[in-house]
């Protein structure tokens, strides 16, 4: 029909125009490297370690995890930054081209709608230019991409449709090749708009919208097709009853895209995606545009002059999105691996360091009473027996070596037994004059026992108050440091949302 070719001409006329990236995006490009310079430095601006607290001691080997996990995802990041090269390539290669992505499981009939659509370029005139991408760059094919039931495509290939369209065809992202899969997701970067095929056989399937809500949360534009939109009917052919393929109805197609649109909705709520973001889904047959030879006819009932006007409407955001799409980049890698990755593995952990850290404090208030009567259990046993050694030879100096001898050796018992999670530094106890005066030993042997008991006591006491005061301080430290980290993590993601607004919504109020 005239229309669609109209249509035809008029997308094509719109893919030519190019929106310009305007200040947002270096700005944001600016924003996004000392973003990520400041991301992965903040191990070392904000160390977790505690020289008062033993290294196997519960909350510094959490400590040590978290230092451990950041480090091995800020590892982690430098490889994932580079995996970006194969899209920024292709991107760079058809910088002057919108690159459109065709997503979905294999058999989904991309290969067959890209040829399609090249076919229609050449009817007017236009140039095709089939290619495949590896590491080593894009390279030209001589024909038309491969078509079949099986999965044929295991490398990204696709077409340039005259001078400014290029359709990028994947194996799939839910390829039985989990390689076909990889290679998919490796180029997502480098599209302006998303293409998603869904089989009319069986459309919109959950492990699907998973990733299509990625692409969504990335703000890309994104357009739902429902392909082999048609079936088998029988027929009479001369006396002979054969099948005969035709285009589903209208009433079954609009079911079939309703279909699909609620449940990639209601998917995309769960993903906290805003469903606006998805484009009205349609259907289209190019096995019917085929088998009537393309004619204007065949291409209406087949859907293509629905898709030619979903295309055109697709176009503006498209642009706005090629115009950003340098700095979008960068944002997807520092939203997912840096800020995203980083919250899931370690708020989990912080959260456990903190409690943990609280966990060890009302520990340590029930210690002291412990402490001392560990403390005696170890001294008072031995002090009758120097003090009967004292009434033979009375010797103060020798007595007052002896027990804050034994003093200092039941103090460092205790503290292995009840404060081994913890490195203290402490002054030696030792018993004051007046505990050790023996003026009256021999008149009243008992009163000098009691005498010296309670000096053992008020020791062990002043001593574990000192200690559990040093344990309370690197346990508040250690906490601190968490909290610091926490905080600036927070504050890191903050940031990012920030810079993401600017770039996606100049001259909004952020």
């Amino acid at each position: 029909m005239p229309g669609d070719v109209n249509l035809e001409t008029a997308l094509l006329s719109a893919v030519q125009s190019r929106a310009g990236a305007g200040p947002e995006v270096n700005a944001a490009i600016d924003a996004l490297q000392t973003w990520r310079r400041d991301r992965l430095a903040l191990a070392a601006a904000h160390p977790l370690h505690e020289a008062g607290l033993d290294a196997q001691a519960g909350p510094a080997r959490l400590a040590a995890a978290v230092v451990r996990c950041l480090h091995e995802l800020s590892t982690r990041e430098a490889g994932q930054l580079a995996a970006l090269d194969p899209a920024r390539q292709v991107a760079a290669h058809f910088d002057e081209q919108v690159i459109l992505l065709l997503f979905g499981k294999f058999n989904a009939g991309k290969s067959s709608l890209c040829n399609l659509l090249a076919a229609r370029l050449q009817a007017h005139g236009l140039p095709v230019r089939y290619f495949r991408c590896d590491a080593q760059g894009v390279h030209t094919l001589s024909a038309p991409l491969q078509e079949g039931a099986t999965e044929t495509t295991q490398q990204l290939q696709g077409v340039q449709l005259g001078e400014r369209l290029v359709l990028l065809d994947t194996p799939g992202l839910h390829s039985m090749d989990a390689d076909n899969a990889a290679l998919t997701r490796r180029y997502l970067d480098s599209a302006d708009g998303v293409l998603w095929l869904t089989s009319s056989a069986s459309p919109g399937q959950v492990q699907e919208l998973d990733e299509l809500g990625r692409e969504l949360l990335r703000g890309k534009p994104l357009l739902p097709i429902i392909t082999r939109s048609d079936r088998y009917e029988e027929d009479e052919l001369d006396g002979e009853i054969v099948k005969v393929l035709c285009n589903k109805t209208p009433a079954n197609r609009q079911e079939q895209e309703q279909d699909v649109r609620q449940r990639a909705a209601d998917k995309l709520a769960t993903l906290g995606v805003d469903a606006t973001r998805l484009h009205p889904p349609l259907s289209v047959s190019a096995r019917m545009a085929n088998e009537h030879e393309q004619t204007p006819a065949a291409l209406a009932e087949a859907g293509f002059g629905r898709l030619y006007a979903a295309l055109l409407a697709l176009m503006q955001p498209v642009l706005a999105y090629k115009a950003r799409k340098p700095a979008e980049v960068l944002l997807h890698h520092a939203e997912e691996n840096l800020s995203h990755a980083q919250r899931q593995a370690l708020q989990p952990q912080l959260q456990a360091l903190l409690a943990a850290c609280d966990t060890a404090s009302a520990d340590l208030e029930t210690l002291a009473p412990a402490f001392v009567k560990a403390g005696l259990r170890d001294l008072l046993p031995g002090l009758a027996a120097q003090l009967q050694a004292q009434a033979d030879h009375p010797d103060p100096q020798a007595l007052a070596n002896g027990l804050n001898a034994a003093l200092e050796q039941a103090c460092r018992h205790a503290r292995e037994i009840l404060l081994g999670d913890y490195r203290l530094t402490l002054a030696a106890p030792a018993l004051a004059l007046e505990d050790l005066d023996a003026a009256d030993a021999a008149a009243d042997p008992l009163a000098h026992y009691r005498q010296l008991e309670h000096g053992l006591h008020r020791q062990l006491t002043q001593y574990v108050e000192d200690a559990l005061a040093q344990a309370r301080d690197a346990l508040a430290r250690l906490r601190r440091q968490a909290e610091a980290l926490q905080a600036a993590l927070a504050d890191s993601d903050a940031r990012l949302s920030a810079i993401g607004r600017a770039l996606r919504h100049p001259g909004q109020a952020h």
